[in-house]
Protein backbone atom coordinates (compact mmCIF):
# COMPACT_ATOMS: atom_id res chain seq x y z
CA UNK A 1 0.00 0.00 0.00
CA UNK A 2 1.02 2.95 -1.35
CA UNK A 3 -0.47 6.30 0.58
CA UNK A 4 -0.03 9.01 -1.40
CA UNK A 5 -3.25 10.67 -1.78
CA UNK A 6 -2.30 12.61 1.51
CA UNK A 7 -1.38 15.62 -0.26
CA UNK A 8 -2.14 19.33 0.60
CA UNK A 9 -0.45 22.95 0.02
CA UNK A 10 -2.42 24.18 2.35
CA UNK A 11 -1.71 23.76 6.67
CA UNK A 12 -4.35 21.02 8.05
CA UNK A 13 -4.76 18.26 10.69
CA UNK A 14 -4.68 14.60 9.80
CA UNK A 15 -5.19 11.61 11.46
CA UNK A 16 -4.65 8.07 9.10
CA UNK A 17 -4.85 4.80 11.16
CA UNK A 18 -5.09 0.89 10.01
CA UNK A 19 -4.97 -1.85 11.22
CA UNK A 20 -4.28 -5.82 9.15
CA UNK A 21 -4.50 -9.24 10.71
CA UNK A 22 -2.08 -11.97 8.96
CA UNK A 23 -2.94 -15.06 8.68
CA UNK A 24 -0.46 -18.17 7.67
CA UNK A 25 2.40 -17.37 5.55
CA UNK A 26 0.67 -14.12 4.95
CA UNK A 27 3.46 -11.68 3.53
CA UNK A 28 2.63 -7.71 3.97
CA UNK A 29 4.13 -4.32 2.93
CA UNK A 30 3.03 -1.44 4.62
CA UNK A 31 4.74 1.79 2.86
CA UNK A 32 3.35 5.36 4.42
CA UNK A 33 4.78 8.99 2.43
CA UNK A 34 2.51 11.39 3.75
CA UNK A 35 2.74 14.28 2.15
CA UNK A 36 1.02 16.61 3.72
CA UNK A 37 1.31 20.20 5.48
CA UNK A 38 0.70 20.96 9.01
CA UNK A 39 -0.34 18.17 11.75
CA UNK A 40 -0.49 14.59 10.80
CA UNK A 41 -0.52 11.78 13.11
CA UNK A 42 -0.50 8.36 11.59
CA UNK A 43 -0.42 4.46 13.45
CA UNK A 44 -0.27 0.87 11.69
CA UNK A 45 -0.52 -1.59 13.38
CA UNK A 46 0.43 -5.55 12.24
CA UNK A 47 -1.08 -8.68 13.81
CA UNK A 48 0.76 -11.59 12.85
CA UNK A 49 -1.27 -14.11 13.77
CA UNK A 50 -0.69 -16.84 11.70
CA UNK A 51 2.67 -19.03 11.52
CA UNK A 52 5.49 -17.60 9.09
CA UNK A 53 3.71 -14.47 8.54
CA UNK A 54 5.80 -11.37 7.93
CA UNK A 55 5.34 -7.71 8.00
CA UNK A 56 7.59 -4.97 6.54
CA UNK A 57 6.24 -0.57 7.75
CA UNK A 58 8.61 1.80 5.52
CA UNK A 59 8.10 5.35 6.53
CA UNK A 60 9.46 8.07 4.39
CA UNK A 61 8.48 11.85 5.70
CA UNK A 62 9.77 15.50 4.51
CA UNK A 63 9.09 17.71 7.58
CA UNK A 64 8.84 21.46 6.85
CA UNK A 65 7.99 24.66 8.11
CA UNK A 66 6.10 23.99 10.79
CA UNK A 67 4.83 20.89 10.39
CA UNK A 68 4.00 18.56 12.89
CA UNK A 69 4.44 14.91 12.32
CA UNK A 70 4.21 11.83 14.69
CA UNK A 71 4.26 8.34 13.13
CA UNK A 72 3.53 5.15 14.94
CA UNK A 73 4.27 1.29 13.71
CA UNK A 74 3.41 -1.73 15.73
CA UNK A 75 4.10 -4.97 14.92
CA UNK A 76 2.91 -7.77 17.12
CA UNK A 77 3.80 -11.56 16.79
CA UNK A 78 1.09 -13.74 17.97
CA UNK A 79 2.55 -16.63 15.80
CA UNK A 80 5.62 -18.99 15.80
CA UNK A 81 8.07 -18.22 13.48
CA UNK A 82 6.86 -15.19 12.13
CA UNK A 83 9.00 -12.16 10.84
CA UNK A 84 8.55 -7.98 10.92
CA UNK A 85 11.07 -5.00 10.02
CA UNK A 86 9.98 -1.25 10.31
CA UNK A 87 12.12 1.22 8.92
CA UNK A 88 11.30 4.94 9.77
CA UNK A 89 13.26 7.87 8.01
CA UNK A 90 12.44 11.40 8.15
CA UNK A 91 14.39 14.48 6.86
CA UNK A 92 13.40 17.89 9.06
CA UNK A 93 13.75 21.47 7.73
CA UNK A 94 13.10 24.92 8.96
CA UNK A 95 10.60 24.75 12.53
CA UNK A 96 9.45 20.59 11.60
CA UNK A 97 8.94 18.45 14.39
CA UNK A 98 9.32 14.74 13.50
CA UNK A 99 8.12 11.82 16.17
CA UNK A 100 8.50 8.45 15.27
CA UNK A 101 7.39 5.35 17.39
CA UNK A 102 7.85 1.47 16.74
CA UNK A 103 7.09 -1.42 18.96
CA UNK A 104 7.63 -4.98 17.88
CA UNK A 105 6.10 -6.96 20.44
CA UNK A 106 6.24 -10.67 20.96
CA UNK A 107 4.24 -12.39 22.74
CA UNK A 108 4.71 -16.00 24.51
CA UNK A 109 4.14 -18.63 22.13
CA UNK A 110 5.56 -17.01 19.08
CA UNK A 111 9.16 -18.94 18.87
CA UNK A 112 11.29 -18.24 16.34
CA UNK A 113 10.08 -14.60 15.69
CA UNK A 114 12.42 -12.22 14.07
CA UNK A 115 11.53 -8.50 14.73
CA UNK A 116 13.61 -5.26 13.87
CA UNK A 117 13.53 -1.64 13.70
CA UNK A 118 15.32 1.49 12.71
CA UNK A 119 14.13 4.78 13.05
CA UNK A 120 16.39 7.67 11.76
CA UNK A 121 15.76 11.56 11.57
CA UNK A 122 18.04 14.03 9.98
CA UNK A 123 17.25 17.59 10.94
CA UNK A 124 18.70 19.99 8.02
CA UNK A 125 18.18 23.14 10.18
CA UNK A 126 18.64 23.85 13.79
CA UNK A 127 15.44 24.54 15.09
CA UNK A 128 14.15 21.18 13.41
CA UNK A 129 12.94 18.98 16.09
CA UNK A 130 12.45 15.31 16.37
CA UNK A 131 12.69 11.94 18.01
CA UNK A 132 12.45 7.92 17.79
CA UNK A 133 11.51 5.91 20.11
CA UNK A 134 12.23 2.08 19.20
CA UNK A 135 10.43 -0.48 21.49
CA UNK A 136 10.74 -4.20 22.15
CA UNK A 137 8.04 -6.15 24.43
CA UNK A 138 9.29 -9.53 24.57
CA UNK A 139 7.67 -12.12 25.96
CA UNK A 140 9.33 -15.30 24.56
CA UNK A 141 12.80 -16.68 24.94
CA UNK A 142 13.67 -18.20 21.43
CA UNK A 143 13.13 -14.96 19.55
CA UNK A 144 15.87 -12.82 17.48
CA UNK A 145 15.05 -9.04 18.40
CA UNK A 146 16.91 -5.62 17.31
CA UNK A 147 16.33 -1.89 17.11
CA UNK A 148 18.58 0.53 16.09
CA UNK A 149 18.09 4.71 16.07
CA UNK A 150 19.42 7.95 15.49
CA UNK A 151 18.47 11.73 14.85
CA UNK A 152 21.61 14.06 13.29
CA UNK A 153 22.61 16.30 11.08
CA UNK A 154 24.37 15.15 7.17
CA UNK A 155 28.06 13.89 7.40
CA UNK A 156 30.53 16.90 7.42
CA UNK A 157 33.35 14.75 5.98
CA UNK A 158 30.72 13.44 3.27
CA UNK A 159 29.66 17.24 2.80
CA UNK A 160 33.30 18.21 2.88
CA UNK A 161 34.42 15.31 0.09
CA UNK A 162 31.52 16.16 -2.67
CA UNK A 163 32.11 19.97 -2.44
CA UNK A 164 35.88 19.48 -3.19
CA UNK A 165 34.37 17.43 -6.52
CA UNK A 166 33.12 20.80 -7.42
CA UNK A 167 29.81 20.34 -6.82
CA UNK A 168 27.93 23.13 -5.29
CA UNK A 169 26.96 23.30 -1.39
CA UNK A 170 23.05 23.16 -2.15
CA UNK A 171 23.55 20.22 -4.78
CA UNK A 172 26.30 18.15 -2.54
CA UNK A 173 23.74 18.27 0.77
CA UNK A 174 20.62 17.23 -1.85
CA UNK A 175 22.77 14.40 -2.42
CA UNK A 176 23.27 13.12 1.52
CA UNK A 177 19.66 13.64 1.60
CA UNK A 178 19.02 11.65 -0.92
CA UNK A 179 20.99 8.82 0.24
CA UNK A 180 19.63 8.92 3.83
CA UNK A 181 16.38 8.44 3.15
CA UNK A 182 17.02 5.53 -0.29
CA UNK A 183 16.64 2.83 2.24
CA UNK A 184 12.72 4.00 2.71
CA UNK A 185 11.86 5.63 -0.49
CA UNK A 186 13.43 3.00 -2.40
CA UNK A 187 12.12 3.36 -6.16
CA UNK A 188 9.37 5.29 -5.10
CA UNK A 189 9.72 9.30 -6.66
CA UNK A 190 8.87 11.76 -3.48
CA UNK A 191 8.87 15.51 -3.91
CA UNK A 192 10.64 16.77 -1.64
Amino acid sequence: MLVDELKSSIPTSSLWTGTIRCQRDAQLEWSLYPDVKGKFLGRCTTFLEGQGGSAHFNVGQYGRQDDWIGIQGLVDHRAPDTFSRIKMRGVLYENAQVYFTSTGKINSGAHGANAAQESRLMTVEPHAKGSVNPLLIIDENDVRAGHAASVGQYDEEALYYLLSRGLTNVVAKQILIDNFMEPVLGKHSVEK
